[in-house]
């Protein structure tokens, strides 16, 4: 589930040890979370703390691999 966060929360996690993986919508930080099998790619594969921005808002949503985060629909994501 993904939870609109404020810019203070999103800037401080980007700022810690800076992304793991990052896109034009987001990243995910740079320490894991733990491991399981990743939904994209069907291997076992480490999570991550998942940041997006759109349209000027911040949200954290649930641990993600890069392959899932990869595979991140924005406007779907905000839609639920």
């Amino acid at each position: 589930m993904w939870k609109e966060i404020p810019f203070g929360r999103y800037d401080e996690h980007y700022g810690v040890a800076g992304p793991s993986f990052e896109t034009t919508y987001g990243f995910l930080v740079w320490l894991p979370t733990g491991t399981r099998i990743c939904k994209v790619s069907r291997i076992i594969r480490p999570t991550f703390g998942a940041y997006i921005k759109h349209n000027g808002r911040y949200y954290e949503g649930p641990p993600l691999t890069v392959p899932e985060f990869s595979a991140v629909d924005v406007e779907q994501v905000l839609r639920r």
